[in-house]
């Protein structure tokens, strides 16, 4: 038998498939896009200060990039084996668990490195206008790629806990954004507090370092030129940590392997604890009252997406994690942190979890119906189509209304705070207040699109795995147009943060109501036609049909 047969065969699928190459494009475009939108909010400062400004953006958003590939990538990849009852069978072969978990991690490790691969070349820009250095490049681009092996492995692990597609991405997401920004959160409110109740300094930071260390970011913060400064213990201690965290997950992820496809009695040797914890968590919420009725009454078709206790919590443990983390970054960087550009980009990271959490989510809505066979149960019976999608949009209101309106009220606080203190000139807060309520009503628009649009790929798509084709149309599409537009003219004739802004608001809003007005049309017109096809299926039974007709006949096409 040859080496790593399962690793073999998954290189060659993902070398064939579409998405391998273009999403190559699709990281080096993105890195473009944030590096020309770094060079338009710079504006025009000395060479040094840019070149400083594009690396710690460029890096920072390759950062983000690489803890996520693995949770779009590898987070259900044993899990749904053991859902379909296949991972059982690779091992009544001569095959080992080494060989799974090799084949596992080839299928999602080569599209992430070759994206991560395109996006290196772009991140060696700031090194030609000065002020980082070849070392400083070559620090920060290992700390990516431990990142990514980190992000995989973790992925990795958490996939051998059994769970549907929407739970085990969820915990994936949760445990991901929980140890890279919850612990250093954590870490510098734990400072902050003891620091401040006297307690001496480098017992503190002995104390809070496990914290910082763990979290992969801190690696990569200490690659940056301002936070390395000659310290190459405190960069080499997070390499050493992210490489054995990395090799202790895959060994136990290797150990779990074996025995994650076999059938458990839900009760066998757990104690009695742990049971009522697990009874906690998987009861429902709405099971009597006023509450249930309502749902029953409006909403019945999407009940089971809804009595979840922990389903609605989603957006709000993700945006916790988030707050948590730049707190916890703040308090440790000093009260410099705390400036308008760290305010901006808080709000910035809050909005795109918010619509990368409902885009996830309208997809899954008709997408796990059409696999499972529900939908076409569904189908059958006498409701009108428009009924089905207005369901749907009812449960998804109901998840991220609330979410929504607080991270606008947010947005509020924040602008009131900073136009009342002397950070911004008069000249500032008019492009202060242009810049939030943009991006709150963007945060509205987007939201209504990712919901009809993510709603139609979800019944739409042939494809037996979603590509969140939703999130990259509308949020990542008006970026890559925007440094198009900047690249051929916008750069060149000087335009200035009101020009930006408007040309930001008409692309932006142009691809939002597209694509708003596309899916509402097609989920008027075709949802019958397309929801009745399961995923994988292909519509060319009578085509298929016809052919063999005329074969059997004697006749040629």
């Amino acid at each position: 038998m040859e080496r790593l047969p399962v690793a073999n065969r998954e290189l060659r699928i993902a070398s064939r498939r579409g998405q391998t190459f273009w999403g190559r494009c699709a990281a080096a475009g993105l890195s473009l896009a944030v590096a020309a939108f770094i060079v338009k909010v710079v504006g025009l400062v000395a060479p040094r200060e840019l070149g400083l400004a594009l690396f710690v953006g460029l890096f920072w958003t390759a950062f983000i990039v690489a803890l996520g590939v693995g949770t779009l990538l590898v987070s259900d990849s044993i899990s749904g084996e053991v859902r379909e009852g296949t991972l059982g069978l690779l091992f009544l072969t001569d095959l080992r668990p080494s060989d799974v978990l090799a084949g596992k991690l080839a299928a999602g490790s080569l599209s992430s490195v070759y994206s991560l691969l395109a996006i290196l070349p772009v991140l060696g820009l700031p090194m030609l206008c000065g002020g980082v250095g070849g070392m400083d490049y070559l620090r920060a681009s290992l700390a990516l790629l431990l990142t990514l092996t980190w992000s995989l492995s973790l992925s990795l692990f958490l996939s051998t806990f059994r769970g549907g597609f929407q739970q085990v991405q969820t915990r994936s997401v949760a445990f991901t954004l929980l140890i890279a920004g919850g612990l250093p959160g954590i870490g510098g409110i734990l400072q902050a507090v003891l620091l401040d109740k006297g307690f001496d300094g480098p017992s503190v930071r002995l104390l809070v370092a496990p914290l910082f260390l763990l979290s992969p970011g801190t690696t990569l913060a200490f690659s940056m030129p301002q936070v390395f400064q000659g310290w190459y213990m405190g960069y080499l201690l997070g390499v050493v940590t992210l490489a054995a965290t990395s090799a202790g997950l895959l060994f136990a992820t290797q150990r779990r392997l074996r025995h994650a496809w076999k059938d458990r009695p839900e009760a066998a040797g757990r104690p009695a604890l742990i049971q009522r914890l697990r009874t906690f968590v998987r009861s429902r919420t709405l099971t009597s009252g006023d509450a249930r009725r309502e749902i029953l009454d409006t909403i019945p078709f999407t009940w089971p997406n809804l009595r979840s206790r922990w389903k609605g919590w989603n957006p709000w443990i993700g945006g916790g994690v988030i707050l948590a983390g730049w707190a916890g970054i703040g308090l440790a960087f000093g009260s410099d942190f705390f400036e308008f550009p760290a305010w901006v980009a808080m709000s910035i990271l809050l909005h795109l979890h918010l619509k990368a959490c409902l885009s996830n989510d309208a997809q899954r809505s008709f997408f796990d119906a059409r696999r499972s066979g529900a939908m076409e149960l569904l189908l059958t019976l006498p409701i009108d189509d428009r009924r089905h999608v207005q369901e749907h949009l009812l449960a998804l209101r109901r998840n991220y209304l609330k979410p929504i309106l607080s991270v606008l009220v947010l947005d509020a606080g924040i602008t009131v705070w900073v136009l009342s203190g002397d950070a911004l000139r008069n000249e500032d807060s008019i492009e202060w207040m242009l810049s939030m309520a943009s991006r709150g009503g963007f945060l509205v628009l987007d939201s209504l699109a990712l919901a009809h649009f993510g709603l139609w790929i979800g019944a739409s798509t042939r494809r037996t795995q979603l590509r969140q084709e939703p999130f990259l149309i509308v949020i990542m599409g008006p970026w890559l147009v925007l440094l198009l537009m900047l690249t051929l003219g916008g750069l060149r004739g000087g335009l200035d943060f009101k020009g930006f802004l408007v040309m930001t608001l008409v692309v932006g809003a142009t691809f939002s109501l597209l694509a708003l007005t596309y899916a509402k049309s097609r989920l008027g017109t075709d949802f019958r036609a397309a929801a009745s096809m399961a995923p994988g299926m292909r519509d060319t039974a009578l085509t298929d049909t016809a052919t063999v007709a005329d074969q059997s006949t004697g006749r040629t096409m």
